[in-house]
C-alpha cells in the first residue's frame, strides 16, 4: 500500500522488489517451494486514510500479506499479515541538535523530542550531537 504522497515512488519499489524475488528465485534463496510466481499489486486508493492498512482491498486481490508504505496509525490487522515500512526523511542532523542546544540553555527548561517514524534512524546521532553540544558549554 502507497500513501498519496509516495504514490510517485511505488513503480521503482515494486521492480526493486520483483528483481530481488526473480534473483532469490534463480539462486534458490526464495520460495517455499512451489513454482508459483509472486504477484505485485500496488494498492494507492486510500479508503480510510494514508496511515491505514487497507485489508479489505488487499482481500480483493486474493493477497496472502500487505506491506505499507510510509506513515502509519499501526492498527493491527485482523486477517491479514502487514509489513511496515516507514522511510527515512532527510534531517539536518547537526542544525537540528544546535537548535534544542540553544533553547535547552536560553530557557532553563527540560525538553521532550517527539519524533516521527521517518526520523527515528537519526535519533541516536541527533541525541549525541546534544550531549557533546551541551558537555562543551
Amino acid at each position: 500500500m502507497f500513501p498519496d504522497e509516495l504514490l510517485k515512488d511505488a513503480t521503482q519499489v515494486v521492480k526493486a522488489l520483483r528483481d530481488r524475488l526473480e534473483a532469490g528465485s534463480e539462486s534458490g534463496r526464495v520460495g517455499s517451494g512451489d513454482d508459483r510466481e509472486v504477484g505485485l499489486f500496488v494498492m494507492a486508493d486510500t479508503t480510510y486514510g494514508s496511515c491505514c492498512v487497507d485489508e479489505v482491498g488487499a482481500s480483493r486481490i486474493d493477497a496472502d500479506c500487505v506491506v505499507h508504505y510510509g506513515h502509519t496509525c499501526l492498527i493491527p490487522t485482523s486477517n491479514l499479515p502487514a509489513f511496515f515500512v516507514f522511510g527515512k526523511a532527510p534531517i539536518n542532523i547537526s542544525n537540528c541538535a544546535e537548535n534544542l542546544s540553544t533553547y535547552v540553555l536560553t530557557q532553563g527548561k527540560h525538553i521532550m523530542v517527539l519524533f516521527g517514524l521517518e526520523y527515528s534512524y537519526t535519533m541516536q546521532k541527533i541525541k549525541e550531537a546534544l550531549m557533546l553540544g551541551l558537555e562543551s558549554t
